[in-house]
């Protein structure tokens, strides 16, 4: 993996966030996204070898993985926050406004495909040569973005940190009854099938975050 090109994406995307009308947020999240497939799900063919996928994707779940998340979880919260802000006072349902519905459901596939990230490898692990100057991955241990439990390495506290946060769960939950209540969709026409896929893509949010492996 490329550390300028990386470093220069997550400029780029940090800006597209940090806009102020929030009108590029759902765009920045769809770059990270894409990010997470392209070095978390690694395919056959194009210009690089499998042993070279494999240290690109060992390299950004190191570097990268972790600030993706966390990126993803501050437009959680920011969200939770504007939805919040715009609902009206108890005891009426705070109706998520329909701005905010296409980039939630953006933020949330994000957050669940980090969490889909097979730290372990299927199978085996990845193996390193002798000298350390390679990695090899066998045919039927190539990792992916199909963990079902979500299992960083036990010495990666700032995970822990991160997803040990009570206030991470009752957000999600937060926007889940928000997401529930009233509909109108996302003002693109999606209508009652946005209003699903929001809801579906916030309930495989906290299908992972429940997956959470106790060694964290």
């Amino acid at each position: 993996a490329d550390g300028g090109g990386l470093a220069a994406v997550q400029a780029r995307v940090t800006e597209l966030l940090a806009a102020p009308d929030g009108g590029h947020a759902q765009t920045g999240l769809q770059l990270l996204v894409s990010l997470v497939h392209e070095f978390g799900a690694p395919t056959a063919g194009g210009a690089l070898s499998w042993a070279e996928q494999t240290r690109a994707r060992v390299r950004f779940q190191d570097d990268w993985l972790l600030a993706v998340f966390q990126a993803g979880l501050g437009q959680l919260q920011r969200l939770q926050q504007l939805a919040a802000s715009a609902a009206p006072p108890p005891p009426a349902p705070p109706p998520l406004p329909p701005p905010l519905r296409a980039p939630l459901a953006q933020c949330a596939t994000l957050l669940t495909t980090a969490l889909s990230w097979d730290f372990d490898g299927v199978g085996a692990a990845p193996q390193a040569s002798a000298d350390g100057t390679a990695i090899t991955l066998q045919q039927s241990s190539r990792a992916g973005l199909n963990a079902s439990s979500v299992r960083p390495p036990p010495e990666a506290t700032a995970w822990a940190d991160v997803l040990g946060r009570p206030a991470l769960l009752a957000c999600v939950l937060q926007l889940h009854a928000a997401a529930r209540c009233g509909g109108g969709g996302n003002g693109g026409g999606g209508g009652a099938h946005d209003d699903a896929s929001l809801r579906h893509a916030l309930r495989q949010l906290l299908v992972q975050l429940a997956s959470v492996a106790r060694r964290l």
